[in-house]
């Protein structure tokens, strides 16, 4: 690539599996958001454990009866349902190496707590980032409370 000192530069990225990475996604677009974290994660050479939202469990669990079908290997793509205590059991399990998480930022928070410790690779797609259109006859104590940002505790 062109450097402004004139010499250029080479860039590439490596990529090297981590190893197991669990996913923990939400019920909005299930198996897009999954996938976008899955795909990469296989195709990088690692594991996935893949902890759907217990609201929209389905489409995780039909994705793994693709991959038998189609002769991914036992143990490359799992799928456990559950609760927040399931996703808490990923989280912390010394066996994982690394954690995606699409959802609240409530539960994210809580996510990098339990990582935090170990330094465990995590990436960490979040709520509140939408933008919020506010009319002027709009009631604004009304929607300071509603777009507000997040207090977490």
């Amino acid at each position: 690539m062109d450097t402004p000192d004139g010499l250029g530069a080479l860039n590439y990225g490596v990529r090297r599996p981590r190893g197991v990475i669990g996913i923990i996604s939400p019920w909005n677009l299930p198996l897009l958001l999954m996938t976008w974290k899955a795909g990469p994660a296989l195709a990088c050479g690692n594991t996935v454990v893949v902890k759907p939202s217990e609201v929209t469990p389905s489409t995780a669990t039909l994705l793994g009866e693709v991959m038998n079908d189609v002769g991914v290997p036992e143990g490359v793509y799992n799928v456990v349902h559950g609760f927040g205590e399931t996703g808490a059991l990923i989280t912390s399990h010394p066996d994982v190496d690394g954690i995606t998480f699409t959802g609240e930022t409530a539960t994210g928070s809580i996510i990098l707590k339990a990582v935090a410790p170990t330094l465990k690779a995590s990436s960490m797609e979040m709520g509140g980032k939408n933008a919020g259109i506010v009319f002027e006859d709009a009631d604004l104590d009304l929607a300071v409370e509603r777009t507000g940002p997040v207090v977490l505790p």
